[in-house]
């Protein structure tokens, strides 16, 4: 594991050295940011409080890592309404 991380991060820093001075980085969003965004297309901000009761009742149920995985994506929810909220 630690040689695969080590040859990522290398890999990364030689991407970032052949980037022109003052190009635009683009972030790749994760699993959770896609799923935060489908569900606030379905669920609306609804999905926020859904989610936060789902981790609630994992992590209550004994559940403690799938209670963190939903707790991602309700945070990933919340920081899209924010964002949403900042460029309207």
């Amino acid at each position: 594991m630690w040689a695969a991380n080590a040859i990522l991060r290398h890999n990364r820093q030689d991407l970032r050295r052949q980037l022109p001075r003052g190009a635009v980085h683009m972030k790749v969003p994760t699993f959770s940011e896609k799923l935060a965004v489908r569900l606030l297309a379905r669920e609306g901000i609804s999905a926020v409080w859904q989610l936060h009761i789902a981790a609630a009742t994992a992590y209550r149920d004994g559940y403690r890592r799938a209670a963190e995985t939903v707790l991602e994506i309700a945070d990933a929810a919340e920081r899209e309404l924010l964002e949403r909220a900042h460029h309207s």
